[in-house]
Formats: structure tokens, C-alpha cells, sequence
């Protein structure tokens, strides 16, 4: 993965960009916006090349830090309250309930911006600023990392959101088109034959919401869907999540940690290493003593140097991962989350032992298992498992046998559910609600 996304040739070249590159949509509803869209990726790109140079994160991220800083204690009320001369490594990290309690404290409130909003589906939806430059990257940028080969690229957007708006908006700077489509609709149907006839250069999607357009493509007789990659993003990935992906759609699939506060956090190393953090970004590790690290396990600390619309600065994202820092045979050169956990718990508290997450999963890796999550409350274990029309009645017998050795004789229940994540929600595996947390 190049350290500078500018290094892409077809980036650069702004001034040689034509409307005419792309062709819009046939659907008159979904290209209303096409030239609008298109000159505002322009103005995006452009302004953050122009962040890009200005930071020159990648050569000097504490540099980039301190540049950041001094800019939004000019213009942003929460760091323009800071004492000028706290050096940076006392700036200490502020979480979401202070966010909450006054989100326009950390706002650029003379920065021409558009709002963004999170799904909401851990508590109340987070609404963030973008500037024109965080707004390419997010929406536009990103992309640029995976396309560097593929002519014309089409992306798509998977959701299984049920108020979810199609649109089709235009790539410049790829010559290429990024739409959105929802599964779980009357319209699978029509969704399928179009993916199947063009397959996207990219697939997109929360793995959740990946997974539903494969039972969904899996129905219907006929070829598979086949885009060129696979990308996820937005919940946890996990090993039997991307084997049933990647042997479905038959596609090379990458992981990236992305956040509406942070936008892309890490991309998934091509050689496995763990997920590569852009030089945009900037992560510490929070310990258990409250000190903050460049390397190590713990709670991830966010700093997010491209939007400066809505600045965060070492942010508590309550993702928890191992960081590392370093060269990798990939090229990349930086940090990079060598583990993330994300909200997973990694081992139960039972008694005076530990249940450690890593042997629930290898024992639960059982032939036809249906997706699950797996809690403890404080009286035991409880299994939800979502069953349909094909459930096997021996099911139950066989999570036992293989929970037995772990578990011993702590109670287990098993409970059936015709979905485990709600349409545009957000999938987990282990979550512990007891008070042995």
C-alpha cells in the first residue's frame, strides 16, 4: 500500500479531467445531481491535495500533529479553551459524552462543511462535519487504493437499510461510478441480475450486509455475482465470515477499520500484517494506568488530521486493539493495528478462571453452524443463533458436546432468532454483560 495516496498517477492530473470521462446513469432519478456531484469531487480533490501538502503527514506525523493543533486552537472553541503552551503530550484524550454534551465546541464553525451521520446502532447517531477535503477522502479517496489497476471502476454500496436512498454518483478521478443498492427489499430481485451482468471492480459493504447479498444471490439459479474485490468495513470481520465471502463470491476480499469520526482508520495489509494506519492518522493506546503509547495493547486513541471541519484529537473510539510501528514487505511504513478487537470482549471472567473467546470460536466452528452471538449476563451463557427454514434438529446437541470442555457446567442457553441484526444495524460475536467485566 503506497504511503501517500497521491502517488497514483491518474490522481494527479486534475487540469486533463473531462465530464465526458463517465457516463451517467440511464435512470433520470439517479443522475439529477451527476454534474453537481461531479464538480464537487473535483473541488474535493483539490482541496485535499492541498491538506495533503500542507501536513506532509507522511514524512513528519508529530509535525502534522503539531500543525493541526495550532489551527484549531485558533478556530475550534474546545482547543482554542486550552492553555497555548500544554505541551502535546499533555493533551489528554476527550470521549464521546463530551462530544455529546456540546458538539459544536469542536467545530470550525467558518468552515464551509456537510454533516454525516453514524447509524447509530451502538446508542445515539453521531453527526460530523466533513470539509471538502475530509469529504473526497472519505467518499472518493479511499477507493484509489484498491482501483489502481481496474479501468473505469465501478463501486457498490451494499445496506440492508430499509430507508436507504439509491444513488449513483459519479468518481472523477477514477473515471468511474460509485452507487448504492439495498438487499432485503422487493427489488433483490433487479439488484441481483444488474450485479450479476456488471460485476463492480469493488463490492462494499458491512460484512453483515455482504453476507445477506449472498444468501440473497445464493436463491436464485444462475451465475454467482462476481466483483473484481471485495471490501468491508463498519463491524468486526470474522475467520468464518470471510471464508463463506471469499469462496462465494469467488473474489480477493480486504478489511479496513473505518469510523464517521475517523473516516478510513486502517486498511487491511495485502500480505496480512494487520491493518496499515494511513499517515493521515495518528493512534496511541490508552492503557489500563490511563497512559498513552504509541505501541502496545489497549483502549485506541483517535486522531484524525483531515478533517478540520470537525477535529478530533485524540479521541477515545472504545475500540480496543494492539498497535505496532514499523516497515512492512508490503511497503507500507508506519503503525499498524497488528490486532484489532474493536468492542469484542477476548475471554470471559468465570469464577476464578477465564473463558477465552479464541476456544469459543474454534469450538463453535462446527459444519452447517448458523450465525451467532454469543453473551454472558451474570447467570450464565447465552447463545442466540439464527435459524430459518433449513435448521437442523440435532443443532442443540452438538453446541453442547463441543461447549462442554470450555464451559464445564456454567448454564447455557440456546436461543433461536429468525435474524440476529437488524437491517442497517451492526454485527457482533462476543459481547459479556455481566458484572465480572
Amino acid at each position: 500500500m503506497s504511503p501517500d495516496l497521491w502517488s497514483a498517477g491518474r490522481l494527479v492530473d486534475l487540469g486533463a479531467l473531462a465530464l465526458e470521462d463517465v457516463a451517467p446513469p440511464a435512470d433520470p432519478l439517479l443522475c439529477r445531481r451527476w454534474v453537481l456531484d461531479w464538480h464537487d469531487a473535483v473541488r474535493g480533490a483539490r482541496a485535499w491535495r492541498e491538506r495533503q501538502v500542507r501536513l506532509n503527514a507522511a514524512r513528519a506525523p508529530d509535525q502534522a500533529f503539531a500543525a493541526t493543533l495550532r489551527w484549531a486552537r485558533r478556530a475550534v472553541p474546545h482547543y482554542r479553551d486550552l492553555v497555548s503552551t500544554v505541551p502535546l503530550e499533555e493533551l489528554r484524550p476527550f470521549q464521546r459524552g463530551d462530544y455529546d454534551r456540546d458538539p459544536a465546541r469542536f467545530r470550525a464553525a467558518e468552515m464551509l462543511s456537510r454533516p454525516k451521520k453514524s447509524t447509530g446502532t451502538t446508542g445515539t447517531p453521531l453527526t460530523v462535519f466533513f470539509d471538502d477535503a475530509a469529504w473526497f477522502e472519505a467518499n472518493q479517496a479511499t477507493f484509489s487504493l484498491l482501483c489502481e489497476r481496474v479501468p473505469a471502476p465501478t463501486v457498490v454500496l451494499v445496506t440492508t437499510r430499509a430507508d436507504a436512498e439509491r444513488y449513483v454518483v459519479p468518481l472523477p478521478l477514477l473515471r468511474g461510478t460509485h452507487r448504492r443498492v439495498s438487499i432485503g427489499r422487493d427489488e433483490d430481485d433487479a439488484v441481483i441480475t444488474e450485479l450479476r451482468a456488471r460485476p463492480p471492480a469493488i463490492l462494499h459493504g458491512k460484512p453483515s450486509c455482504l453476507l445477506a447479498l449472498a444468501r440473497a444471490d445464493a436463491a436464485r439459479a444462475g451465475e454467482h455475482i462476481r466483483p473484481a474485490r471485495i471490501l468491508t468495513s463498519g463491524e468486526n470481520f470474522f475467520p468464518d465470515d470471510r471464508r463463506t465471502l471469499t469462496e462465494w463470491f469467488g473474489s480477493p476480499v480486504t478489511d479496513a477499520y473505518t469510523s464517521v469520526e475517523g473516516g478510513l482508520i486502517g486498511l487491511e495489509c495485502p500480505v496480512g500484517s494487520g491493518l496499515h494506519v494511513p499517515p493521515e492518522r495518528m493512534l496511541e493506546v490508552e492503557t489500563e494506568r490511563d497512559q498513552l503509547r504509541t505501541t502496545g495493547s489497549g483502549r485506541l486513541i483517535l486522531t484524525n488530521l483531515t478533517n478540520w471541519a470537525t477535529v478530533f484529537l485524540r479521541y477515545r473510539t472504545d475500540d480496543f486493539g494492539t498497535l505496532t510501528h514499523g516497515d512492512c514487505s508490503c511497503g507500507h511504513s508506519g503503525q499498524t493495528i497488528s490486532e484489532f478487537y474493536g468492542r469484542e470482549v477476548v475471554q470471559f471472567r468465570d469464577g476464578n478462571r477465564f473463558v477465552e473467546v479464541a476456544a469459543l470460536t474454534a469450538a463453535l466452528d462446527l459444519p452447517d453452524m448458523p450465525e451467532y452471538q454469543f453473551a454472558c449476563d451474570g447467570d450464565g451463557y447465552v447463545l442466540r443463533v439464527a435459524v430459518g427454514d433449513t435448521e437442523r434438529a440435532e443443532l442443540d446437541t452438538e453446541v453442547r458436546a463441543a461447549l462442554r470442555p470450555i464451559l464445564g457446567a456454567a448454564h447455557l442457553d440456546i436461543v433461536r432468532t429468525p435474524t440476529l441484526t437488524p437491517p442497517g444495524g451492526k454485527a457482533w460475536r462476543f459481547r459479556d454483560y455481566s458484572s465480572n467485566r
